[in-house]
């Protein structure tokens, strides 16, 4: 990977985080929550995790990460967080995605032209 591959990396994963935070700012408002709040709850609520890490130093700190439980997410917001932090994969599940390919499936030799 070049310099110059390596900082496009860097600079479109520094925007993401940058949408992504916005993102949480801007449901947190809406809600009259803390992004604090809106962050923890919004992965509380996703497949597969268990639990949400705190962080917190203090004991204000605490009760305001513990106050993301007890409530979810309007479909709406958890829906636009979602869209906004998406992870582009890139080739080949575009590729793949574009052909209709799924896993385990076989690809259509007459569609993608691949022998």
């Amino acid at each position: 990977q070049s310099a110059s591959t390596a900082s496009l990396r860097r600079r479109l994963a520094d925007e993401r985080q940058r949408a992504v935070a916005s993102a949480v700012r801007e449901v947190a408002g809406a809600l009259g929550r803390t992004p604090a709040q809106v962050a923890l709850n919004w992965v509380l609520h996703r497949p597969g995790v268990t639990a949400p890490l705190l962080g917190a130093r203090t004991a204000g700190q605490l009760r305001e990460n513990l106050a993301a439980a007890g409530w979810r997410l309007e479909e709406e917001h958890r829906a636009h967080l979602d869209e906004v932090s998406a992870i582009e994969l890139g080739y080949p599940h575009d590729w793949l995605e574009h052909y209709g390919i799924r896993q385990g499936a076989k690809p259509d030799r007459e569609v993608t032209g691949v022998a």
